[in-house]
């Protein structure tokens, strides 16, 4: 599949890992033990936590606007993957699957809920090159031309201080459960380094 091209005049807004009606992932309704306690979320339970993070996309991304996903979609039964997808206003939805994802994976009639669902996912916004899947890459396509590459998978509490490069983790956890717009990550990412790799070998 092509990889989706933007203009400077398109409003797109990336996030990972939203994990609708993930009972586990919620500190106050958790069955987790030990240190995978860290990885929960500040909220009495899934409903609390589902609210807050539909709040927070449908008041930024409008009913035209373009919303990607990097994965982990919903939990807790097929039902809720069409009942969250229905909840979010924006028309343009996404999705890069994730490790959660295998029911999405596996149904044309869960993807249908969404514009576009793959594995991997390039596009350009004017000139700008994106490179984009649910898990971080250590090399990715144009690296060594300046090309951003944006994930999710690994819940970091802190995105940018935790990424290297032109690299973000855009999941929820580390921007205060709020999305990112495009123009965001452009200006977080724009002044951080170019890595090299093989190209770069003379």
């Amino acid at each position: 599949m092509k990889h989706l091209k933007f203009d400077k005049n398109d409003n797109i807004f990336i996030m990972s890992d939203p994990h609708f009606g993930h009972k586990n992932i919620c500190i106050g309704s958790t069955k987790w033990t030990g240190d995978s306690l860290k990885g929960c979320r500040k909220f009495k339970d899934q409903f609390e936590m589902d609210e807050i993070v539909l709040n927070n996309i449908n008041n930024k991304v409008g009913i035209n606007d373009h919303l990607i996903c990097l994965g982990d979609w919903s939990f807790g039964g097929n039902q809720n993957i069409a009942n969250y997808r229905n909840r979010i206003i924006c028309k343009n939805i996404h999705l890069v699957l994730g490790n959660h994802d295998k029911d999405i994976r596996e149904s044309v009639i869960h993807q249908s809920n969404f514009t576009t669902v793959r594995d991997y996912l390039e596009i350009t916004v004017d000139d700008i090159h994106v490179i984009m899947s649910h898990y971080p890459i250590n090399s990715w396509n144009r690296m060594h031309r300046g090309s951003l590459h944006l994930h999710g998978h690994q819940h970091l509490p802190l995105n940018l201080k935790n990424s290297k490069g032109r690299r973000l983790d855009v999941g929820l956890d580390g921007n205060n459960m709020k999305i990112y717009s495009f123009n965001e990550i452009y200006n977080l990412l724009k002044d951080k380094e170019i890595l090299t790799d093989h190209h770069n070998i003379s």
